[in-house]
């Protein structure tokens, strides 16, 4: 369930597939300046066509490729782990067939272990797709997102450097826009999210799926800065798009939590859930419901968080010995967060927290951890120490000085580490956070 760059990667080397295979399509109405509409067949049909090229052809490695980015691209629609790791597999048999001039399989593969959350396994992959072809592009940009991803941020910041060609075209603006808000510099990040929705436009052969991932994440970013209002616009012009975009739905859900519109909530959120279920929007779900007064529909998402991330459950709660090791923990983080955010199962919730930095050390993840021990500590107080302070709440706040390390104007870190301050009774400090993340966005709000 990735919504970051890497995912530009992969859709233009699909979009590029696509229009390289010689077979006849119906003409389709243009959308916009020309941009290939969101069909939703196109991806089954791309799997069928692929699964039949490599039945024809099996020792044939760019057969075995274009499968895999079949799968991929599938799975992406509905972020389903099935998929990707059927893409991962045949990822692997074009390796095994060949490597030379075949550097686009290990790119995919890195997109299939990403999907899983598999961060450092699909750093490898990049990095052998490097080998194969040095100073191949979409294994440099694919590699910078994952640096981002586990907190390498040293080195993401070197490989920017080392293309300042990034800054000309959608896919690279969208990276530096990433590294911009990451170092407290939201403002400068919506200017060059917005030039990347303009140019992205401009660009008549982009299908309208990816076109639609831009306004996403220039809508994201503009919600997290408070500017609803036009944040809507960005996403509801995303669902134009590409309807079936469960990241335009789920960030659609969002927006009218924020806006306190529960009704709104619920009619994105049932939309989502029939496609890609989020355990945060779900959450969401649970809560508008409460408001609406519907008990039973509020349980029952409830009881959907939680059959969600049985994984992650397991995980807290059994032996190692009775785990069942396919499964997935890709929610980790959003469970976390959710059972912080409602007082819940708040050990499981320390837990997941703790598998997440495990698994990457980004600022989100610092965040994760020290949201779900402050949780805990406040729920289930223990004796305190010489100076009078719960042992866990100084260590919230250790991993929490480590979340805002990079100067991240976020209104959700300030408002965690105002919380934190004030249960250590740093009153002055407590409250200066608390005012910076009703200042960056007076709309958010923890559940």
């Amino acid at each position: 369930m990735k919504l970051t760059l890497y995912t530009l990667a992969i859709l233009a080397i699909v979009a590029m597939v696509i229009r390289t295979i010689p077979r006849a399509e119906a003409a389709t109405p243009r959308v916009l300046v020309g941009h290939r509409p969101f069909n939703p067949k196109l991806a089954t049909e791309e799997v069928a066509f692929n699964q039949a090229r490599v039945k024809r052809d099996p020792g044939g490695a760019i057969g075995w490729r274009q499968l895999a980015s079949a799968y991929l691209a599938a799975g992406r629609e509905r972020d389903s782990q099935e998929l990707a790791k059927k893409s991962e597999e045949a990822a692997l048999k074009s390796m095994s067939i060949r490597t030379v001039s075949n550097a686009g399989a290990p790119v995919i593969l890195s997109e299939a272990l990403l999907e899983q959350h598999r961060f450092n396994d699909a750093l490898a992959a990049c990095q052998k797709s490097l080998q194969i072809e040095p100073e191949n592009d979409f294994a440099e940009r694919t590699i910078t997102d994952i640096y981002f991803e586990i907190g390498r941020y040293d080195e993401a910041r070197k490989m920017i450097e080392k293309h300042p060609e990034w800054s000309k075209d959608p896919s690279g603006l969208a990276i530096l826009a990433r590294q911009q808000e990451l170092t407290g510099r939201s403002d400068i990040a919506m200017v060059s999210l917005k030039k990347a929705v303009e140019l992205a436009e401009g660009e008549s052969d982009l299908p309208a799926t990816t076109l639609s991932w831009f306004y996403v994440k220039y809508g994201d970013l503009l919600a997290r800065n408070g500017q609803l209002a036009n944040a809507e616009m960005q996403v509801s012009t995303a669902l134009k798009l590409n309807s079936g975009s469960w990241k335009a739905l789920a960030s659609m859900s969002r927006l009218k939590a924020m806006q306190g519109d529960s009704k709104g909530v619920l009619v994105y959120g049932e939309k989502l859930n029939a496609i890609a279920p989020m355990t945060d929007v779900v959450g969401l779900m649970e809560d508008a419901s409460r408001t609406l007064g519907e008990k039973d529909a509020s349980a029952k998402y409830a009881a959907q968080v939680l059959q969600m991330n049985q994984s992650a459950i397991d995980a807290g709660t059994k032996p190692a010995t009775e785990l069942d090791q396919s499964r997935t923990h890709t929610h980790d983080r959003m469970f976390s967060v959710y059972l912080a955010d409602h007082n819940k199962m708040l050990a499981l919730a320390q837990h997941a927290a703790t598998h997440e930095i495990a698994n990457r050390k980004d600022i989100y993840a610092f965040d994760t951890y020290a949201w779900a021990t402050y949780s805990l500590a406040r729920a289930t107080p223990l004796p305190t120490n010489a100076t009078g302070t719960d042992y866990r709440l100084i260590e919230s706040k250790q991993y929490m000085d480590k979340a805002l390390a990079l100067g991240t104007q976020d209104a959700k870190l300030f408002y965690h580490a105002g919380l934190i301050e004030l249960a250590l009774h740093h009153t002055e400090a407590g409250n200066q956070y608390l005012a910076s993340s009703k200042n960056i966005n007076p709309f958010y709000t923890s559940r």
